[in-house]
């Protein structure tokens, strides 16, 4: 078994992102944290990436790239079992609570007055926790490929199989992954793929066997009170347009963007749309509105339209978060194509949630 633990001083570099060493009572969690020195013209936000299950803090190079360069304060962590981090033999280590334990110590280390909290996946739910649970330091949250707001248990399946076949069958499950996460049109290479799941068999199995969070039922989610984004990759074939739908609805005044040209791992597919739409987000500005022949092709497309241009009421709606600072004049924000391959959609709802079927459906997030 590959020895992973390394000395909390070191500096670890890999694929050149610099890593840094945080500990906690289980887990030596390595992370990258930007350097910013702080002027009139510095952001104030610092923002905080959160991965899935069997990538690292890699896949969103891209953004850590481009946010720092823009002087944002950014922080990713590699989680316990990913990337540079430690990964011990121990099954409780990769349970939900005990990430969020993680991840909550590195928050709270580095969260500063305004934090901003983007989570991939299965890191949508820490993401959210942490909206919940620090209601006054989160300022806004982003959803990137999350799901529904279903609570979350182990299913029977591939990864309850004994550790030794597990093994076994890794390459398949790594090729199949690779292969379902990624949109063939959009062009990634072979190598770039590599980092978007990558862990030990046992790993594959702690993490998917503890993804015990009973807690994340519509009623939880719908508790949200921070500006939320819903990010989504047309092609995912792991989270339909349905779940994300389901997600819109729950969350009051969240807002869905659909990228066209990616699948399940958006950010590394189409990172110049991302990161397009997300520093929008981030300083509360519209994106650029749609052009007639577009609000065409959108209302061919209306069956899954939520904020079709169609509805009035959804048409006048404005986000909070898409206007500008300073400015109060409401914009036409309904359904739009922004860059030619964006769709957005407004959430309609006006009052919460209350759960349906509470822990009737179980999802699985990667």
């Amino acid at each position: 078994m590959e020895n992973r633990e390394k000395s909390q001083s070191e500096a670890i570099t890999n694929n050149n992102i610099n890593r840094e060493t945080i500990g906690n009572s289980h887990n030596d969690a390595k992370l990258y944290a930007s350097e910013n020195n702080a002027t009139k013209e510095t952001p104030k936000e610092v923002l905080f990436f959160i991965h899935g299950v069997g990538g690292s803090l890699d896949v969103w190079k891209s953004q850590l790239d481009y946010f720092s360069g823009l002087g944002y304060e950014v922080i990713s962590p590699d989680l316990i079992g990913h990337g540079m981090s430690c990964a011990p033999d121990q099954p409780r280590a990769y349970h939900f609570q005990e990430i969020l334990a993680d991840i909550e110590v590195i928050f709270d280390t580095y969260c500063k007055e305004k934090n901003i909290v983007v989570g991939h996946s299965y890191g949508c739910a820490f993401a959210t926790v942490l909206a919940r649970r620090r209601t006054r330091r989160v300022s806004k949250l982003v959803l990137v490929s999350g799901g529904g707001p279903v609570p979350l248990a182990p299913q029977a399946g591939i990864f309850s199989l004994p550790l030794c076949m597990l093994y076994c069958i890794r390459p398949c499950i790594m090729c199949t992954f690779r292969r379902s996460a990624f949109y063939s049109g959009s062009g990634k290479r072979e190598e770039n793929k590599q980092t978007a799941f990558d862990v030990p068999a046992y790993v594959l199995s702690y993490i998917m066997n503890g993804q015990w969070w009973l807690d994340g039922d519509e009623l939880f989610h719908s508790w949200i009170n921070v500006p939320t984004l819903l990010i989504w990759g047309r092609h995912d074939k792991f989270v339909g347009l349905q779940e994300e739908e389901d997600m819109l609805k729950v969350v009051y005044g969240s807002r869905l963007e659909i990228i066209e040209t990616a699948g399940h791992m958006v950010m590394m597919e189409a990172p110049s749309e991302f990161n397009h739409i997300l520093y929008h987000f981030i300083i509360d500005s519209p994106l650029p509105a749609q052009t007639t022949q577009d609000k065409s092709a959108v209302n061919s497309n209306s069956e899954t339209s939520v904020g079709h241009p169609s509805n009035q009421n959804t048409k006048d709606k404005v986000a909070e978060w898409a206007t500008p600072r300073g400015n109060k004049t409401k914009h036409n924000m309904g359904s739009r194509v922004s860059m030619g391959s964006v769709l957005s959609y407004k959430s309609t709802k006006s009052s919460k949630s209350m759960p349906q079927g509470v822990l009737s459906h179980h999802s699985k997030k990667s």
